[in-house]
């Protein structure tokens, strides 16, 4: 809070356009940030468990970490400076620095004032139930991804998954490519919404309880305050003037002293020098300045990511771990099978099978039998009349049904009960072959009417499953099951819970090492 009650959003995010950006470079910015991104996926997975660390404390002591909070201060100033370089904006060429602190000459700046208590009751809601509403804005300014997705099949279409924000930073560099500039206008408007994308950021990341305005601050710079009224209340909000100030709208300022005075001006992310001029104002009298975080030591930092990451290898290890111990004590079936549901599946063809699935297991040819046990095909048909059920030899099951139609299951199974996953890919071609039963090659085979259950002990090769019409007819409906014993499923579950229970415990004793810090006793000197 300014004086006289003008307020100042925590979160202050900038970025100055110094000169125009390249006609041509951002066409290979996508292979010049690959450094960063793999850096980026590292300390992303550290800035998350970190979050959740902080929930902890917050909840438990009402405090953000101070060491935590500059980390992940750190984590989102270096995020602010790849994504200005690249693809949120392409505001600057300059490439960005492989530092967590902030860098006062770079173009891109973020800084957050770190709060002296967060509330406790509101950490529990405001990540999920009070940011809804950003969410939904967030979707449309960076979409699920913000990204190009390649859709590879049978269409082979190219699906674009991006943001407002990478539709208008795609338009702003085809401009620049044929005209050599970067409109302003619309260096404005995406500065305004990856402000907005960052103020939510900060906020569901629990560095801040003050909620995100619904407000397009647009432009490079933060919005100044409003300065203080003649009465001592808030006057009106100071602004940049678009071109030179008129000669008799104020005094000429002064001459700068030796060494070139600069005057402060409230930029947001950080406070910027530059020279007093009648164009950029000064701050609102009493506006202070503010004080920038600095990053952990880099010792500090490698164990708070080293301890991030060995956290959560062992949330997931513990995760599974309970998943595969409650599947194994409540999940099996009444034959003491652990099912997945594939669902009902139809083709117009004669035959329903899977894509071929290869057991390649080395010298040691029972590993599949011991770890996955007996695996058994069921399936009952929806359109009445005898149902046949086959798993054999790819090339066999290939040759058998040459020239035929037929659905190619594509995907896994879903959760028990639930729909597939994936799709039946229709494949056309003639309309019926002959009966399945009289063919030699299923290494198990069942057919009759009902629910029919092929049972089979995996082993090496390369296997294609089939669901048809007892007589070899199309079309074919039916719903299918696929179980297996996996014997193994109890002690592996108990190994992976107690390894990650024993994982999790040091990567907390990591974290904590990492973030305390040594307070020096009272009337020590300084």
């Amino acid at each position: 809070m300014t004086s006289g009650g003008a307020p100042r959003y925590p979160v202050r995010v900038t970025g100055r356009l110094e000169r125009e950006p390249s006609r041509w470079l951002w066409l290979v910015k996508w292979l010049l940030l690959v450094p960063h991104l793999i850096v980026l996926a590292v300390l992303g997975l550290a800035f998350w468990v970190l979050t959740v660390v902080a929930f902890v404390a917050i909840l438990v002591t009402g405090r953000y970490p101070r060491t935590l909070f500059a980390f992940t201060l750190g984590v989102l100033r270096w995020g602010w400076r790849v994504a200005y370089y690249g693809y949120a904006a392409n505001g600057t060429d300059r490439y960005p620095p492989f530092t967590l602190a902030d860098v006062p000459d770079y173009p891109a700046r973020l800084e957050i004032d770190p709060p002296e208590r967060l509330s406790r009751g509101l950490v529990l809601v405001k990540w999920w139930l009070l940011a809804l509403p950003h969410y939904l804005v967030l979707v449309f300014l960076i979409g699920a991804g913000g990204t190009l997705v390649w859709r590879i099949g049978t269409t082979g279409a190219i699906a674009f998954d991006g943001g407002l924000v990478t539709v208008l930073v795609l338009i702003a560099v085809v401009a620049l490519l044929f005209t050599g500039r970067y409109p302003r206008g619309l260096f404005d408007l995406v500065l305004g919404f990856d402000r907005w994308v960052l103020r939510v950021l900060a906020y569901v990341a629990l560095m801040t309880d003050e909620y995100p305005p619904f407000r397009l601050d647009q432009g490079g710079e933060e919005p100044v305050p409003p300065a203080p009224g003649p009465s001592g209340g808030p006057g009106q909000a100071a602004a940049v003037p678009s071109g030179p100030a008129p000669a008799a709208s104020a005094p000429a300022p002064p001459a700068p002293p030796p060494g070139g005075a600069t005057g402060v001006r409230a930029t947001g992310a950080a406070v910027l020098d530059r020279p007093v001029s009648a164009d950029v104002p000064p701050e609102p009298p009493g506006t202070a300045s503010p004080t920038p975080v600095p990053p952990p030591s880099p010792g500090r930092s490698v164990l708070l990511v080293a301890g991030a990451v060995v956290t959560a290898i062992a949330l997931g290890l513990s995760i599974a771990g309970f998943s595969g111990l409650v599947t194994d004590r409540v999940g099996r079936d009444a034959a003491g099978f652990v099912a997945s549901g594939i669902g009902s599946a139809s083709t117009g063809g004669a035959a329903l099978r899977t894509d071929p699935v290869v057991i390649d297991t080395g010298s040691d040819t029972d590993v599949a039998a011991r770890v996955l046990g007996e695996v058994v095909l069921r399936a009952t048909s929806t359109r009445g009349g005898d149902v046949f059920v086959g798993i054999g030899p790819t090339a066999d099951v290939t040759r058998y049904l040459g020239g035929a139609g037929q659905g190619v299951w594509r995907g896994g199974p879903g959760p028990t009960g639930t729909p597939p996953v994936g799709r039946v890919e229709q494949i056309p071609g003639g309309p019926a072959v002959a009966p399945p039963a009289t063919q030699s090659f299923w290494v198990a085979a069942a057919s009759g009417p009902g629910t029919q259950v092929a049972s089979w002990t995996p082993a090496p090769g390369t296997w294609t499953a089939v669901v048809m019409n007892a007589d070899g007819s199309a079309p074919v409906a039916a719903d299918v099951q696929v179980a297996a014993e996996v014997p193994v499923l109890g002690v592996t579950s108990a190994v992976a819970l107690w390894t990650g229970l024993g994982l999790l415990a040091v990567g907390i004793l990591i974290i904590a090492g990492a973030a305390h810090v040594r307070r020096e006793p009272a009337g020590a000197p300084g």
